[in-house]
């Protein structure tokens, strides 16, 4: 069953897709192969995830970090 898109956010390495009951991380380029496979993207499900730490960017770059179930 398809997923509905409800926002996007556009990053300078990659994008995040916030759907109905996960988050799709997409990210490009050969470095990200290993991360997040041939496909480039990421599921991550919100009954996996169990804390979420943002640091806008300031000096340096800023993150969006997903603490999941065992990671």
């Amino acid at each position: 069953m398809e997923q509905k898109l409800i926002i996007e956010f556009k990053g300078t390495n990659g994008n995040i897709q916030l759907f109905e009951n996960f988050v799709r991380l997409n990210r490009g380029g050969l470095k990200n192969l290993f991360i997040f496979g041939p496909t480039g993207s990421k599921d991550i499900y919100f009954k996996n995830i169990t804390a979420i730490q943002i640091k806008k960017p300031g000096l340096t770059a800023g993150y969006l970090q997903f603490s999941i179930h065992g990671g």
